[in-house]
């Protein structure tokens, strides 16, 4: 007997889908522009490839979560703050390929994206966490931002990644 999924659970599973499907099709073409165009991480003691990398990967996950929420998210101000602050964190990590970034830099602009999505009414948690939501969402959107910025040390698998959790 197959699972009761209800409506909003079958809604989210097809718009991840959608998003996921963008960002298969946009990564590699994001790439080969990259490659083509000389955008590309060369290969250093620091990094785990051997061969030029290219960079930009975060530009098909943009596009491809940033699609989905304008279409399908909410259109209210909370879909403005998931904008608006996925916006922040990408024009950052578009910076850093270019300009390398310092940590702390990164984190402010880590921590203010997050403040966005807190101040547009998006927070994780129920009702009964109250006040602890707050910096429980700030907490966490610098903790994944940072986790994914770890998986970026191997140039490629961040994007490889991150489409599997769109």
């Amino acid at each position: 007997m197959p699972l009761p999924i209800s409506d909003q659970l079958l809604r989210l599973l097809t718009f991840f889908g959608i998003a996921l499907a963008i960002s298969v099709v946009l990564t590699p073409l994001v790439a080969h522009w990259a490659r083509g165009r000389g955008i590309v991480a060369i290969p250093r003691q620091d990094r785990w490839h051997r061969e030029p990398t290219p960079l930009l990967g975060g530009v098909a996950i943009f596009v491809a979560s940033t699609a989905v929420i304008v279409w399908a998210g909410p259109h209210d101000l909370r879909g403005l703050g998931l904008v608006g602050g996925g916006t922040l964190l990408f024009v950052t990590g578009l910076i850093d390929d270019f300009r390398r970034l310092r940590p702390h830099t990164k984190l402010i602009a880590q921590i203010m994206a997050a403040c966005v999505l807190v101040f547009c009414g998006v927070q994780i948690g129920t009702p009964w966490l109250g006040v602890v939501a707050i910096p429980l969402t700030i907490l966490w959107v610098v903790g994944i931002t940072n986790a994914f910025n770890l998986l970026d040390n191997i140039d490629g698998l961040s994007a490889g990644t991150a489409k599997k959790f769109i």
